[in-house]
């Protein structure tokens, strides 16, 4: 199980991009937007969470990574390893 701290400011940013999708029962669910999910696979950084990353750029080659990255560079300092990652993760599968 992860855990989100509602006192961090991201939390606010990350609650207000939740997608809501309603299905045919007429129940609605509530889902982090992708940026968001990459951001908090970053935040978490383990062997597990660079294998959905790699999953999630794939599937998903309009990401806003400026948003993310913008929240990576606020949370963690230059040189931290979760920055490199995001590059990477770019580099191979946005091509920009």
């Amino acid at each position: 199980m992860d855990v989100f701290i509602s006192e961090h400011p991201q939390f606010s940013a990350m609650a207000a991009r939740v997608k809501r999708i309603a299905q045919a029962d007429g129940w609605a669910g509530a889902y982090l937007s992708a940026e968001d999910v990459v951001l908090y696979k970053l935040v978490y950084h383990r062997g597990k969470d660079r294998v959905d990353l790699e999953r999630l750029f794939a599937a998903r080659p309009g990401l806003d990574t400026a948003y993310v990255r913008d929240w990576l560079q606020q949370m963690f300092p230059a040189g931290d390893p979760r920055h490199t990652t995001l590059d990477d993760l770019e580099r191979r599968f946005l091509r920009r």
